[in-house]
């Protein structure tokens, strides 16, 4: 069985790490790589790239939320993509990000069910279903 490898980053402003590393800490996890440092496009983060480079076959990538590393949906899609065909498993602990709401939301556009959305994006399908109504919504 691969390892799990948690991912925890929060801005450079005063945001505190701990919710996050909580979360992570229930969840368990084999190595952390945490750093603080913006998200802002062009920005290096050094601890992320350490987290891809150390992910092997049959490793899970767990973290907060997406919008924690991904830049945009699409740069989400195309990672978590390019890690399931390294044979990576990629969790979020939420569904509540916009990163991962666009991505459920394009992976359903795109013709995709929302059970193999959910599936796709590591999330149970009530959660899927949940995220995808939000407050007001007549799903």
């Amino acid at each position: 069985m691969g390892r799990t490898i948690a991912y925890c980053r929060v801005s450079l402003r005063d945001q505190n790490p701990q919710l996050q590393l909580d979360a992570l800490h229930a969840h368990g996890y084999d190595q952390l790589f945490a750093e603080k440092q913006s998200g802002k496009h062009g920005t290096a983060r050094p601890e992320f790239t350490r987290a891809l480079a150390a992910l092997q076959p049959g490793d899970t990538l767990v973290f907060w939320k997406s919008d924690r590393w991904g830049r945009s949906a699409a740069h989400v899609l195309t990672t978590v993509g390019e890690l399931r065909g390294r044979g990576v498993t990629v969790k979020s602990l939420t569904v509540t990000g916009p990163a991962e709401l666009a991505a459920l939301r394009q992976l359903i556009s795109d013709g995709t069910s929302v059970t193999q959305a959910a599936r796709t994006l590591k999330i149970s399908r009530s959660a899927a279903y949940a995220a995808l109504r939000g407050p007001g919504s007549k799903l």
